[in-house]
């Protein structure tokens, strides 16, 4: 947690930044925010082709597939658990 006094000299610093760079602030704010949106896409990425695999994987039983099924089903639930701890307001909100 930031005294008072950092936090103005924080923002002294950040009013001065725009004020001299303004594409590189824009470029920086572009940055951070785009790589906060991919990881929780490849989260849900890698739930939804897991759980397909899954589901193919015990459509194909009786060829001796669906031992396969568990690894799926595990890694689904391991990314979707991860993917709640990492963006809890991504993972309540609706769609």
């Amino acid at each position: 947690m930031l005294s008072e006094s950092e936090r103005r000299r924080l923002d002294d610093i950040a009013r001065r930044l725009t004020a001299s760079d303004p594409d590189f602030v824009a470029w920086m704010t572009a940055q951070r925010t785009s790589r906060l949106r991919i990881p929780g896409r490849c989260y849900t990425i890698l739930i939804a082709l897991s759980v397909v695999s899954a589901v193919i994987c015990l459509a194909l039983i009786h060829a001796g597939a669906g031992p396969a099924a568990v690894p799926a089903l595990a890694l689904a639930a391991g990314a979707f658990f991860l993917r709640r701890r990492r963006f809890p307001a991504a993972a309540s909100q609706p769609r």
